[in-house]
């Protein structure tokens, strides 16, 4: 998934051997692309809800405003992983 998304343009957090149940990618303002993956039937966890955008730091308004939590647990397969690869690659196409 990490090197689909490198493909299309999109920058994941390596999640360096852990087994995490997202994969949190940066330059994908989930305000855009929450809702617009939620009409696909791909749900992205969003975390953070209550941090102050007013009080927030660099990294946490990155967090806030940059970064879409992509579903990547081990309940999904190479098919699921091809699904939302296609669906951002369509989608990327008109932001």
């Amino acid at each position: 998934l990490g090197e689909g998304l490198r493909r299309l343009g999109h920058a994941p957090i390596d999640p360096a051997g852990q087994a995490p149940l997202c994969l949190p990618v940066t330059g994908m303002p989930p305000a855009w692309w929450r809702p617009r993956l939620a009409e696909r039937g791909i749900f992205c966890p969003r975390y953070w809800p209550g941090i102050d955008p007013a009080g927030a730091g660099p990294v946490e308004r990155r967090l806030l405003d940059e970064t879409t939590c992509l579903p990547i647990d081990q309940r999904y397969g190479d098919d699921a992983m091809d699904h939302l690869l296609a669906t951002i690659d369509e989608l990327g196409r008109y932001p």
